[in-house]
């Protein structure tokens, strides 16, 4: 499946959330700066937009 989800820009919690749900991110829109902010699933950080998540299966 997938999910759009708001990521903090770390490398750091990218690699937790892909050890936690063995998710990658596989899409960062381009026009994602200052457009819909909000927080970090994980962290509770600051977001500027969602980023797309899934699983390979």
């Amino acid at each position: 499946g997938f999910a759009w989800a708001h990521w903090d820009g770390t490398p750091e919690t990218e690699a937790r959330i892909q050890e936690e749900t063995s998710a990658t991110i596989r899409l960062i829109p381009f026009d994602r700066d200052g457009h819909e902010e909000g927080t970090d699933m994980l962290t509770g950080e600051p977001s500027e937009g969602r980023v797309l998540f899934a699983q390979a299966y």
